[in-house]
């Protein structure tokens, strides 16, 4: 069976990958592994499969491209996830709106900011207005993608019930046997 951690980046995505290695399935991080959003991108756009390269894993963190991709490329990207996967466990991971944008800010000290700002010609607040917009509406996709569907969970990292929530899912298919609380904490 696989897993894939869906959360957008700069919500804990590391979080899952640490819950999943307490629990000795395989897994891989796009955070310490640099080129396993940009090879997941290539099979993606090939005829491979696209976990081609990386078929010993089990589950997969933090798989995120390039932020500027359009809606929907993630959509498409996400579908073929699902599409050769449909067995697979979706865990859209998350933090509250404000800390996300505030961590996202501060990102790679100020670069991804200022990536943004560049990328769109606008002045910060409008990034941000941007980032928000760009949640609210994967969030609202992910939700017509997986109505009520067994194989999909959302977790808020930053509270504890949420958390426990998403072991219990797990375990349902998996030996969950740590189920001790990794919570997401804004240290900056």
């Amino acid at each position: 069976m696989k897993i894939f951690q869906i959360g957008l980046a700069f919500n804990g995505g590391s979080i899952i990958h640490k819950i999943f290695r307490n629990n000795d399935i395989k897994s891989i991080d796009g955070c310490s592994d640099q080129h396993l959003g940009n090879d997941l991108y290539e099979n993606f756009k090939s005829s491979h499969s696209i976990i081609n390269g990386f078929t010993d894993y089990e589950a997969f963190c933090n798989m995120q491209v390039n932020d500027h991709k359009s809606f929907d490329y993630h959509k498409k990207y996400l579908n073929r996830f699902i599409s050769e996967y449909p067995d697979a466990l979706f865990i859209y991971n998350h933090i509250p709106m404000d800390e996300y944008l505030e961590v996202k800010k501060k990102a790679k000290n100020g670069k991804v900011l200022e990536s943004n700002i560049n990328h769109y010609q606008m002045e910060e607040q409008y990034v941000l207005n941007i980032w928000r917009k760009q949640r609210v509406i994967y969030e609202a996709e992910l939700e017509k993608m997986f109505p009520k569907s067994p194989y999909f969970v959302k977790v808020d990292l930053t509270k504890d019930e949420s958390i426990k929530d998403m072991l219990n899912f797990l375990s349902v298919w998996l030996d969950i046997y740590d189920k001790s609380i990794i919570r997401w904490e804004n240290e900056g």
